[in-house]
């Protein structure tokens, strides 16, 4: 994950709780007021796979770690085969 920040915000809640989660988190901090505009918000966390997947003015660490926990478990892949509902036989 990376999270975008303009150069004057606090990013230490996201990068504690994502310390904690044993998350990968780059920050990456800009003073481009035209990144400012496309992304509409001062901290901007998109995923691996370049969608962004919070924006947001400020984060404490109760908002950093309800977000994180989110984005994580949306970022999982599903299981491939679930054994726990057996296939039923139909006739076609």
């Amino acid at each position: 994950f990376v999270l975008v920040a303009d150069a004057s915000v606090d990013t230490t809640a996201f990068e504690s709780v994502a310390a904690a989660l044993r998350t990968p988190l780059a920050v990456q901090r800009s003073d481009d007021a035209a990144l400012r505009a496309a992304y509409t918000a001062p901290l901007v966390l998109v995923r691996p796979d370049g969608h962004v997947a919070w924006r947001g003015k400020h984060a404490t660490a109760n908002a950093a770690s309800r977000v994180l926990e989110q984005v994580i478990a949306q970022s999982r892949p599903a299981p491939i085969c679930d054994n726990s509902h057996p296939l039923e036989e139909t006739s076609l």
